[in-house]
C-alpha cells in the first residue's frame, strides 16, 4: 500500500506507531531494537513533530477506496485541525495543541472518507 516503507517519514512512522500500539494493546511483545523497526519507532514528541508538519502542507487529493457497494473515496482535505484521530489523540496526550487550533477550522480531520453510492470518479 505504500503506508509502512523502511524510512522514517510521517506516513510510515504513522503506520508503523498504529500498528505497534494496537498489538501491544492486545497483549504482544514488540522488540523494536532491531535495525528495520528503529527508524520507525519514534518517539511521541518526533512523531506529532512529523504529523504537524504534514498537517500544513497543502496538497487536496481524492481517491477511490477498495470497497464494493458503494463509491467511497479518501479525500485529503485542504485544511483541517488535525491529521487524523491518531494524531489528535497523540497531541492529547502530549498535552499540545493543533498547530492550526487558532484558525477555528471547522473540519476536523484532513484525512476523511466520503461515502456515495454512485460510481468512484477521484479528482486529481
Amino acid at each position: 500500500q505504500g503506508a509502512l516503507w523502511l524510512r522514517p517519514a510521517a506516513d510510515s512512522c504513522l503506520s508503523f506507531a498504529m500498528l505497534r500500539d494496537f498489538l501491544e494493546q492486545c497483549g504482544t511483545k514488540l522488540d523494536c531494537g532491531k535495525s528495520l523497526a528503529r527508524a520507525l519507532d519514534v518517539s511521541p514528541d518526533q512523531l506529532a513533530a512529523m504529523l504537524n508538519e504534514e498537517l500544513l502542507r497543502d496538497a487536496p487529493t481524492t481517491r477511490c477506496c477498495h470497497c464494493t457497494g458503494s463509491a467511497t473515496t479518501i479525500e485529503r482535505n485542504q485544511t483541517a485541525l488535525y491529521l487524523n484521530r491518531y494524531h489528535e489523540s497523540l497531541l492529547k496526550s502530549l498535552k499540545m495543541n493543533s498547530p492550526l487550533h487558532e484558525l477555528g477550522n471547522e473540519v476536523l480531520y484532513l484525512l476523511d472518507f466520503s461515502v456515495s453510492h454512485g460510481s468512484c470518479s477521484p479528482s486529481l
